[in-house]
């Protein structure tokens, strides 16, 4: 999701989207409550995808998978949490199990065997069809686009692993927007009409905000982590 339509967002379910261009906070400095927010949802819940990738021999470099700035979307993974072979073709190594034919078909109880991940290059030590579960940080970063309409490249803010219905994100930074603003605020003036804020309340309600989306998604996070370790 794009930083402006984070920031609009905000502003409609805070109630300040009729002040948009009165708020205290611009863009730029909504985009540090962005990053800020999004280094505490690392902590419970990073982006993670699951799917399947073959990789075979590479030469005297080894077996390896090398993922691209642009995979998936999202770019090279942070760190990798599972890898499974699911097809192997006419071997069966001593991590695994079975007692039917193993040529060309699906492989069941497997056991653990040896793989490495360093960013960028997934290592492992035979060539096969291989189910990844895969993690990214949420980050905000710069994405380039082609205008349409024309030649010219501009240059968004986004961040590529959130998007509409990421309900706790947005929780947590309305909270931390709404504390932001009270604690800038106490009364002002809007086209000539007086508006008074109680800047305690603001801040009050955004912090009550913040804690409750962090305590949603501690009691979350336990299923990713555990299937992490």
């Amino acid at each position: 999701m794009k930083l402006k339509e984070m920031f609009d967002r905000v502003l409609i379910e805070s109630g300040h989207f009729l002040m948009k261009d009165d708020i205290e906070l611009d863009i730029d400095k909504f985009a540090v409550l962005v990053k800020a927010c999004l280094g505490k949802l690392n902590q419970y819940a990073p982006h993670h995808e699951r799917f399947t990738i073959s990789i075979s021999y590479a030469g005297l470099g080894g077996i390896a998978y090398t993922f691209d700035k642009t995979f998936r979307g999202h770019g090279e993974p942070d760190w990798i949490s599972d890898v499974i072979p699911v097809r192997l073709a006419g071997v069966n190594p001593f991590y695994f199990q079975s007692t039917t034919s193993v040529t060309n078909s699906e492989l069941e109880q497997k056991r653990q065997f040896p793989w490495d991940y360093i960013k960028p290059n997934l290592y492992v030590p035979i060539g096969s069809v291989y189910e990844i579960t895969a993690v990214w940080n949420h980050k905000l970063v710069n994405v380039t686009y082609k205008d349409p309409n024309s030649t010219v490249l501009r240059t968004e803010m986004e961040v590529t692993t959130i998007g509409d219905k990421s309900d706790q994100f947005f929780k947590i930074l309305q909270g931390r927007f709404m504390q932001a603003l009270g604690r800038n605020r106490r009364a002002f003036t809007l086209n000539d009409i007086p508006v008074t804020m109680d800047s305690a309340d603001l801040v009050s309600e955004g912090q009550a905000m913040e804690q409750q989306a962090e305590q949603d998604l501690a009691d979350q996070a336990h299923k990713f982590w555990l299937a992490y370790r």
